[in-house]
């Protein structure tokens, strides 16, 4: 275990937070225009009938507006103002508004004041403080060699835990769609050994990914506690299956397993290896910062070479 032991200055300066980048265009221009208030809705049902792309890509937006100064109801009309005069609408004027909803609700609050949203400010993401202390730096290093422990005795690196917060890997599983799978899925929700490139062998169940299993035996565990009779007494945070939990993964989830890690409401997520190609949580796309849905949880990336190499080392073919 010694090639893979690190100092808290180690992994510090390894793990990586993925955070949503930077949006192309923070702010945009658009038209508004008075209207009468008995008209209000005769107009904008106008408008959505004959307009309907006037909003495209701007739906956050209210339609409808009081001007805090004039008191005017004021129609957001679109991002050109041609064709105003046929709805009738009073003086036309030009609003800087956001470009893209914000992920951050401090951004939310800040940009709110230049035209109001239709949904409410995304709840913040608990990152890892910068002054996180030394101990819970080791901690999540010492978790990932879990991972990797797992991942080396069942010959796969399609491996994943839940961890709590004592560090106790609650559930773990290895196999997936990259593992060996029987056509009817028998070894789903058990270890599956695989190659050490962990491609598709024989026939798969497609939806049947390492997270994905990884959950259901989660579930599965704690199946007595979501008993209609012990569900009740759950605060709502409470009702999902990973809140303030860890899930630590070999590989960056997917789309789909990022949304099922979304869908159960994940504390954090950690994983090893990153996916440029397909990864649903930093390395493509960012389901888990994505502003428009209605959970958010970091993603943290720590390629430690002597983890890697140890696995790498256990996969290869006795």
């Amino acid at each position: 275990m010694a090639a893979d032991t690190a100092d808290a200055g180690a992994v510090r300066a390894l793990l990586r937070e993925l955070r949503l980048p930077p949006a192309a265009a923070e702010y945009t221009e658009v038209w508004v225009g008075v209207v009468e208030p008995k008209r209000a809705s005769k107009v904008l049902g106008e408008l959505n009938k004959r307009k309907p792309q006037r909003a495209a890509g701007l739906e956050y937006l209210k339609s409808i507006v009081k001007n805090r100064e004039t008191q005017a109801l004021e129609v957001f009309y679109g991002r050109t103002p041609e064709g105003a005069e046929e709805f009738g609408l009073g003086p036309m004027r030009q609003v800087t508004v956001a470009g893209v909803f914000p992920a951050d609700p401090d951004e939310w609050k800040a940009k709110n004041e230049l035209w109001p949203f239709t949904k409410p400010a995304p709840p913040p993401i608990a990152t890892l403080p910068k002054n996180m202390p030394d101990a819970d730096l080791l901690g999540i290093h010492d978790n990932y060699a879990k991972l990797v422990d797992a991942a080396a005795a069942a010959k796969s690196s399609q491996c994943a835990i839940v961890v709590g917060a004592d560090g106790t890997v609650l559930a773990e599983h290895a196999g997936g769609w990259e593992g060996a799978y029987t056509p009817l899925g028998e070894t789903h929700g058990a270890t599956a050994r695989g190659k050490a490139e962990d491609r598709p062998t024989g026939s798969q169940d497609p939806l049947a990914h390492c997270i994905t299993g990884l959950i259901e035996r989660f579930s599965a565990a704690n199946a007595a506690s979501f008993h209609p009779n012990e569900f009740r007494k759950r605060t709502k945070d409470e009702q999902y299956l990973l809140t303030n939990l860890c899930v630590y993964t070999v590989h960056e989830p997917c789309v789909m397993c990022a949304m099922a890690l979304l869908h159960s409401r994940c504390g954090r997520l950690f994983y090893l290896h990153g996916n440029p190609r397909f990864g649903g949580a930093g390395g493509l796309h960012h389901v888990h910062a994505e502003p428009n849905l209605n959970h958010h949880f970091p993603a943290y990336h720590y390629p430690h070479p002597a983890l890697t190499d140890r696995l790498r080392a256990a996969l290869v073919d006795e």
